[in-house]
């Protein structure tokens, strides 16, 4: 989905579009107490942006309430482009260029992919060489740097997550921090390994360890709650994704007609 972060972005989007935005009844930055209407509003008294749908009976339902003006900007143009897609199933869309332009496209014999692998690879090698390597040779000698960094990363890969023992200690390799159990609990600590496989014993506890499990220490827990948080920004980016780009919002916004909303719904 065509992707907005700021409330600033949304208004711009929806200008670049033409939106005729109080005729469709979305009042971006507006607390409006009126019914049928969509908006969007910072709250200073709670330091929350609020995106809200006044009904047609004049009841109020709160998409979203929180810091995240990102979110609360995302949430709009969302609905925006749910409004759009509504009307253009409904009376066709005027624009068919986009469509015209896909059709002819499929029709145009595209290269394999190891083709285009190679044509960008000697594309990005005659830039680099002709604007970088020629002109600048100390950047030329940092990309080399970086590059030698991200071959060794390759060849030498960080140790897997899970339990080792070394030195008849046990270890927990999380992220490539270690962590050291040591009378009765687990701290953190620094250790090096040549060849941690060869100390690796397991990603998950066995009770053979005689140790307390890693997996019920707070490093564990703040580590799933970052893993949490970045599958649900996955899932909502993911989302975005898979239903608009910004050609979905072309529309004639002259004749929009905010009857064809469904205003008895909470969203």
């Amino acid at each position: 989905m065509s992707k907005v972060n700021s409330i600033e972005e949304l208004k711009q989007k929806c200008a670049e579009k033409h939106m005729r935005l109080e005729k469709m009844r979305f009042f971006i930055g507006e607390n409006r107490k009126d019914p049928k209407c969509f908006g969007v509003y910072f709250d200073e008294a709670s330091g929350n942006w609020i995106v809200y749908k006044n009904k047609a009976d004049g009841t109020r339902a709160v998409r979203y309430e929180g810091p995240d003006e990102a979110r609360a900007a995302q949430e709009i143009w969302n609905k925006i482009g749910d409004e759009v897609k509504l009307r253009k199933d409904k009376y066709g869309s005027p624009y068919d260029e986009s469509a015209f332009r896909t059709i002819n496209e499929a029709d145009v014999p595209q290269p394999s992919f190891l083709g285009s692998v190679f044509g960008i690879f000697r594309c990005v090698f005659s830039f680099v060489w002709e604007n970088i390597v020629l002109e600048y040779p100390f950047a030329a000698l940092f990309f080399a740097l970086v590059g030698a960094s991200l071959f060794l990363e390759f060849a030498f890969p960080s140790p897997k997550n899970g339990y080792y023992q070394y030195n008849d200690v046990i270890y927990y390799c999380l992220e490539d921090q270690w962590y050291m159990y040591d009378s009765g609990d687990w701290v953190s600590t620094y250790v090096d390994i040549d060849d941690p496989d060869d100390y690796y014993l397991s990603d998950y506890f066995l009770p053979g360890y005689d140790i307390e499990a890693f997996e019920h220490t707070e490093y564990y827990e703040e580590y799933q709650e970052k893993e949490r948080e970045k599958e649900k920004d996955k899932e909502r980016d993911d989302a975005y994704d898979n239903d608009y780009d910004d050609d979905d919002y072309d529309y004639d916004y002259d004749d929009w007609d905010a009857g064809d909303t469904n205003w008895d719904t909470d969203w």
